[in-house]
């Protein structure tokens, strides 16, 4: 295996932890306390960390995946497997932007921005699983 070949895939399961370690601690942090954590608590700034974490290694996953299209992991996959990551990528940048005003504690709109949130989370959860389902398939 290809050196590009292999940072994408140990940077894309790198992002798939650290998407799902990100989503389990507002959701662990409700089912345990029976409310939200607020926008000032540490646990919300560990989620923000860990989704600027997020970003910095979907990015570089992306960066990886470019060289690696010619592997045939990538040749043996659907278009569709880059497409669900694309897609991944780009609401990722909008999930991102909403959560960053989240966190100010005077946001008037907080319950229309926290579905936002909620529904474009599920959506990255959603096209990252296609991503990695189709190109583990493609194999």
């Amino acid at each position: 295996m290809e050196w590009s070949n292999l940072g994408s895939l140990g940077s894309g399961w790198l992002a798939f932890a650290l998407i799902a370690a990100a989503g389990a601690l507002p959701i662990g942090y409700r089912m345990r306390n029976g409310r939200r954590a607020t926008p000032t608590s540490t646990l919300t700034q560990v989620h923000v960390a860990a989704g600027i974490g997020v970003v910095l290694v979907a990015f570089l996953h992306a960066l990886l995946g470019l060289l690696a299209l010619g592997s045939s992991r990538a040749i043996g996959a659907s278009d569709l497997a880059i497409w669900a990551g694309s897609a991944a990528l780009l609401v990722l940048m909008a999930h991102v932007g909403i959560g960053l005003q989240l966190r100010n504690p005077k946001l008037r709109r907080r319950l229309e921005l926290r579905s936002k949130h909620v529904v474009t989370a599920a959506t990255i959860a959603l096209c990252a699983v296609v991503h990695v389902a189709l190109l583990v398939g493609g194999e």
